[in-house]
């Protein structure tokens, strides 16, 4: 598995989306051990709130594809009817691949 790990971090929903994973996931854990916020009678209603917002931002970067600009997708993403096949730098194309890329206009 090959991931441009440079473009990735630059996006700022991929922050997001770690930050928030992270955040959720202590959420989960650190009671386990018996750490827990003292929030009084609200506590509850706030772990739960927080916990919803943190899962619902951890899918939002999960759906958004960090090597385009914004949360949408490229116009070449959009037009891809199956996913497009990796091919390694210096790689001579199949010509399965040669086809795809023919027929998206690549």
């Amino acid at each position: 598995m090959k991931i441009n790990w440079k473009l990735r971090v630059q996006n700022k929903y991929f922050w997001i989306s770690l930050i928030s994973a992270i955040f959720a996931f202590l959420t989960a854990v650190l009671p386990l051990f018996g750490i827990t916020a003292n929030l009084g009678g609200v506590e509850n209603a706030v772990m739960t709130t927080l916990s919803m917002i943190f899962t619902v931002l951890t899918a939002l970067g999960i759906v958004i594809d960090p090597t385009t600009e914004g949360a949408s997708d490229s116009a070449r993403a959009l037009g891809y009817e199956t996913p497009a096949p990796n091919v390694k730098s210096g790689e001579e194309m199949e010509p399965e691949v040669e086809a795809f890329l023919e027929s998206e206009g690549v």
